[in-house]
């Protein structure tokens, strides 16, 4: 007698909590369709003003700086933070390891 009672409490409480999780579950979908279909809707209204302004303007030409100018630099910039940041990092450890760069390859 006590045991069924438990066993039909216990069965009582596993469907509540699948019948909670299946409306939460169900809940959060549906926001979360109206938000997206909230979005689409202002997507599409953003962009018929866009359309409606008509096509812009060509900008002025850009300076074209050469690769090996602009590597030159990019090198340099890297190993300046590098020096920065690896001697920061040494003093607030007290280590007294020297670093050195010897390759900066593309990835």
């Amino acid at each position: 007698m006590v045991l069924s009672f438990l066993a039909s409490e216990i069965v009582d409480n596993l469907v509540l909590g699948a019948q909670t999780t299946l409306i939460g579950l169900g809940v959060v979908f549906l926001m979360l369709f109206l938000l997206v279909g909230v979005l689409k809707i202002f997507e599409k209204m953003f962009n018929q003003k866009k359309a409606a302004l008509g096509p812009e303007k060509a900008s002025a030409p850009v300076e074209t700086v050469s690769a090996s100018e602009n590597d030159e630099e990019l090198q340099a910039a890297i190993m300046a933070t590098l020096n920065v940041v690896l001697s920061e990092e040494a003093s607030k450890t007290g280590s007294d390891k020297k670093y050195a760069v010897k390759s900066i390859r593309k990835i």
